[in-house]
């Protein structure tokens, strides 16, 4: 019997930039989202879970570019299913 793969190695991290209207509004919080990862490792499909309406645009656009390490099942790569939270902190 084959071992589960890990698929989960973040190789290509792009931080979101905060959106001036939510520094404006003081505006902090978590974008949750559910993504599919291809199999040449890139995000397919974005499903938004949880997060500020204002907040999303950001998180979706720099999630986009994120890019994983690629999943192999004996050998071959498959897409697979990863939950992502993108936190946003205003700094004092």
């Amino acid at each position: 019997m084959g071992s589960v793969p890990d698929c989960s190695r973040l190789v290509h991290y792009v931080r979101p930039v905060y959106p001036k209207e939510a520094k404006l509004k003081h505006i902090q919080g978590t974008v949750r989202l559910r993504v599919v990862v291809g199999t040449s490792s890139d995000i397919g499909k974005i499903e938004v879970l949880k997060g500020d309406p204002i907040l999303v645009p950001a998180a979706l656009r720099a999630v986009k570019m994120w890019r994983y390490s690629a999943c192999l099942l004996n050998g071959n790569a498959v897409e697979w299913i990863a939950s992502i939270e993108v936190p946003f902190t205003l700094t004092q």
